[in-house]
């Protein structure tokens, strides 16, 4: 499954899982509704959107366990360690090391050399696809064109604007919380606020995120 059909997936299972909890809000006639209806349906996505962030990041673990190489499970390494056996190709330390522990025998030995090989091949595997993907990762950065001063500026000057929101947004979920002027204003209306203006404030920490990474360039 690529990426691109991930996050389709996702973002229908967060409008399906959200329909649900507004429709469910909506049929209860809660207080947190009926004070801030508009926030209560954001909050329901909001809570909605978990559910897609983990089918989208699930799918992902399970794409990546697929696809790693190297995997002691598939097979392969064990037949490439029969092979070096056929052979008798052997690592002469691995080897002293599973003889030594197998305390002389020599059929135990063969059983913890393939262990221990396995592992070896293994270990080896993910040290090469982490360092492939590093350089793939750099030599995508160094192919990237410099952005022109206007760019960086422009940047800079959407990130903090963003970054300033993102801070008074979070000043005023601190705000809603301490706030006990109004005494007929329940714990779930505020929770409902503060759960909505988690959105925005998302939204906002996210592009300034995304701006201060165009900066590296």
């Amino acid at each position: 499954m690529n990426q691109s059909l991930r996050i389709l997936t996702a973002a229908l299972v967060t409008f399906v899982v959200g329909s649900y909890l507004v429709y469910d809000t909506i049929q209860q006639n809660s207080p947190a509704y009926r004070v801030h209806p508009a926030v209560a349906v954001i909050t329901a996505f909001w809570g909605a959107s978990l559910s897609g962030l983990i089918y989208y990041f699930g799918s992902g673990w399970l794409v990546r366990r697929k696809t790693k190489g190297g995997n002691p499970k598939d097979g392969k390494l064990y037949n490439q360690v029969a092979s070096e056996l056929q052979n008798k190709t052997l690592i002469p330390g691995l080897w002293t090391k599973a003889f030594a522990e197998a305390n002389g025998d020599d059929a135990k030995a063969r059983a913890l050399y393939i262990k221990f090989r396995v592992q070896q091949l293994y270990d080896e595997a993910q040290t090469r696809i982490a360092r492939d993907k590093f350089e793939r990762r750099e030599a995508e950065r160094a192919a990237q064109p410099r952005l022109s001063r206007t760019t960086r500026f422009a940047n800079f000057l959407l990130g903090a604007i963003c970054g300033l929101l993102t801070f008074l947004l979070i000043l005023g979920m601190i705000g809603v919380l301490v706030d006990d002027s109004d005494p007929n204003e329940t714990a779930e209306s505020k929770l409902g606020v503060i759960l909505g203006l988690c959105v925005p404030a998302f939204g906002f920490g996210w592009i300034t995120y995304k701006c201060e990474r165009a900066l590296r360039r």
